[in-house]
């Protein structure tokens, strides 16, 4: 019997989209005026757009928490334009500021900033003044590095730089919101399941981790705690369940694991995730109530 993979429904409280939709481009906007207002003393190029796409997304998973939003693919949209907002918005403040500087100066000369632009570049308004930031370049400097030094990215390249930090804060936000909206989620009491609950420990060892494996395959619930083995003191395997919180007739989650370096830094190894229905989830738990976890098992 194959996995059962979890699968979100794709539904969400009334009005909910919208909302998401509304509060993923405002605070884009917010974050990215911030940038801009920051970035006049000094600019953190890959870092910038990292922590607006952090900002977006960090939002868009709360909303998506509160407003129980179980659809991946328009959670994952959303929060994308959301952080493509934060490099737009930097831009365009950025833009006003420029105006507001060069007005003085331009019509000293009896010109506006627009046909100053136009003179320059060809175009007048927004585009003109991208055009004209991109021909004059942008500078990357190391720390420490003097103000005459540094790398100079102009023209095409500084185009395909301001992409590249679009789609960074993209990704980021995109990336959180669709991870938030896959979380597992009770339809019957519209309640997002529990943390991960163990059930039982084992051995990391790869014979033990192939029979466990197997047994679960064939949902031989008894037989997987069975083949669990002794766990180390340093590693080991676990068998974990996440659940509602309120009702029995769910379908939780199982999760087997091999989780190493428990002294030092833990590292988690996936090796079995599928849904278990309902009787499925009572006999396992009976089967490690008869069978508890082993002690640790020397090492050599």
């Amino acid at each position: 019997m194959p996995a059962r993979p979890y699968r979100p429904s794709g539904s969400s409280d009334p009005g909910s989209l919208p909302i998401l939709i509304a509060g993923s481009i405002v605070v884009g906007i917010a974050v990215g005026v911030v940038e801009s207002i920051v970035g006049q003393w000094f600019h953190l190029l890959i870092l910038f757009p990292l922590l607006a796409g952090l900002a977006v997304g960090a939002f868009a998973a709360w909303l998506i928490a509160r407003r129980r939003i179980r659809a991946p693919l328009a959670a994952l949209v959303v929060a994308g334009l959301g952080g493509l907002t934060t490099q737009l918005a930097v831009h365009v403040a950025d833009y006003v500021r420029f105006r507001a500087e060069l007005e003085e100066s331009v019509q000293q000369r009896g010109l506006t900033v627009d046909q100053a632009l136009e003179a320059a570049t060809g175009s007048p308004g927004f585009t003109g003044y991208m055009l004209f930031v991109a021909e004059q370049g942008i500078t990357i400097k190391r720390a420490g590095q003097s103000s005459d030094g540094g790398t100079k990215i102009s023209g095409v390249g500084s185009f395909v730089l301001w992409g590249v930090e679009a789609l960074l804060a993209l990704g980021v936000a995109a990336s959180m919101a669709r991870s938030r909206a896959l979380e597992p989620f009770c339809e019957r009491c519209r309640l997002w399941y529990g943390a991960d609950q163990v059930v039982s420990l084992g051995s990391p060892d790869d014979a033990h981790v192939r029979s466990v494996v197997a047994a679960l395959d064939v949902r031989d619930l008894p037989r997987a705690v069975e083949s669990l083995g002794a766990r180390t003191e340093d590693a080991q395997s676990t068998l974990t369940m996440r659940g509602c919180p309120r009702c029995l007739e769910h379908e939780p989650v199982l999760t087997y694991q091999v989780v190493t370096r428990l002294k030092k830094k833990p590292q988690a190894r996936l090796k079995y995730r599928t849904l278990l229905r309902p009787a499925e989830a009572v006999a396992l738990r009976e089967a490690a109530a008869a069978h508890p976890p082993a002690a640790p098992a020397a090492q050599a």
